[in-house]
């Protein structure tokens, strides 16, 4: 009988060691699960704040260049009416001009019509 008391002693000492092995392995699965977390959790907040910045520098790019678009757009308006009151001041001028020539030849024909007239008068 001794034998068996042993036996069942040597059983029961390898259950408390298979028993402590799977405590110590369900302590490790479960400290490297939260570890994993941990390292998830910062991963993820550097996702997040690298996806913010890239964001913000697209932001700033884009609010960049629509203001260099607005500045060009006001610039190029500004060009043109300048071109357009000139372009009216030159037509102004030309009217005036046209308008002296018209005067000019309207009197030159009341002459030549006064001339005539009085030539077929003297026939």
């Amino acid at each position: 009988m001794p034998k068996s008391t042993e036996q069942i002693d040597i059983l029961i000492q390898q259950v408390g060691r298979l028993t402590e092995g799977l405590v110590e392995f369900r302590l490790a699965i479960t400290e490297s699960i939260n570890d994993f977390k941990i390292t998830q959790s910062e991963v993820l907040k550097e996702f997040r704040q690298t996806i913010t910045e890239t964001l913000n520098e697209f932001k700033t790019a884009q609010t960049e260049s629509l203001n260099e678009f607005k500045q060009a757009q006001t610039e190029s308006f500004a060009e043109f009416r300048e071109e357009f009151k000139t372009d009216i001041a030159e037509i102004k001028q030309t009217l005036k001009e046209q308008a002296v020539i018209s005067a000019s030849q309207a009197e030159t024909t009341s002459r030549l019509v006064a001339i005539v007239e009085k030539l077929v008068a003297e026939k």
